[in-house]
């Protein structure tokens, strides 16, 4: 109505990106030039996430110039899925060994706001208001490897990236009072 203004919107979306490298060849050479060692691979990755923004604004208008109230908030969250898998071969094109990740990460956020101004005498403005934003963050990174094509995957433990846990949580508030 004319003193009352509200807004809301959802927003979800998805993203499928699967794809696959066959035949990588990589090959190392000491400093003469002569071959050292080959390897050929193929890889298959996944990456997957769904996210879904919602948001909800009001602002309310007085009667009175200038004066006005308004609240914002939001929530976004993103689910993500990003993992490879690596198929080794030997020198005749048999597989050696098998490699792969998995990647579970979630990064949610929350926002909420709201700020008034009123006038207070001719030329003069009294304005303050407050926000809070509150962050997650979280992902699970697992490393594992098999030998041949048909070997169990077993965590590889001897590499830095065997498992790697994150979990970072965050929250900003902040107040203002202008004059």
């Amino acid at each position: 109505n004319k003193n009352n203004y509200l807004a809301a919107s959802v927003r979800y979306g998805v993203r499928n990106n699967n794809n696959s490298q066959d035949n990588l060849l990589r090959q190392s050479f000491d400093t003469s030039g002569n071959l050292l060692s080959q390897e050929n691979r193929d890889t298959e990755t996944v990456d997957e996430s769904g996210n879904v923004d919602i948001s909800l604004d009001f602002t309310h208008t007085y009667e009175k110039p200038q004066r006005e109230l308004s609240f914002s908030t939001q929530y976004s969250r993103n689910n993500r899925n990003n993992d490879f898998l690596n198929t080794i071969y030997d020198g005749s094109n048999a597989v050696d060994s098998l490699i792969k990740n998995i990647n579970n990460s979630v990064n949610q956020e929350i926002t909420a706001q709201f700020d008034y101004q009123t006038p207070v005498n001719t030329n003069q403005m009294l304005e303050f208001g407050g926000k809070n934003i509150l962050r997650k963050v979280s992902s699970d990174y697992q490393y594992f490897g098999a030998t041949g094509s048909d070997g169990n995957f077993i965590p590889v433990t001897n590499n830095a990236l065997a498992a790697n846990i994150f979990n970072y949580d965050q929250n900003v508030t902040a107040t203002y009072l202008s004059y």
